[in-house]
């Protein structure tokens, strides 16, 4: 039998979090009615308008409901590399943010 969901969360608090964040992030958007051009990366904005912090947001905003859930249950499956007490899943998100770019 399949543990309870509060259970889960605990054992994979760095994963928890980051979806949590993630999910902020898409509602914050999406109430605001804020565009995917003011929080998106390009490279005029973030090196010739010294908007840095784009890199930061692009990785962690969604542009749909669906692109956002796909996700978030992606990296809640990769959250059981954490429950064996590495750091993989902060090193990989880290370096996915920077591949990105």
């Amino acid at each position: 039998m399949a543990k309870p969901l509060i259970y889960e969360i605990w054992e994979k608090p760095a994963t928890s979090c980051i979806i949590g964040f993630c999910c902020a992030i898409y509602f914050f958007i999406q109430k605001k009615n804020i565009g995917c051009a003011n929080v998106g990366l390009s490279y005029e904005d973030v090196i010739e308008g010294n908007q840095y912090w784009r890199i930061i947001t692009s990785a962690f905003s969604h542009i749909s409901v669906l692109h956002l859930i796909f996700n978030m249950s992606t990296l809640w499956s990769l959250g059981v590399v954490e429950q064996l007490g590495t750091s993989v899943p902060v090193l990989s998100s880290i370096s996915s943010i920077l591949w990105s770019c």
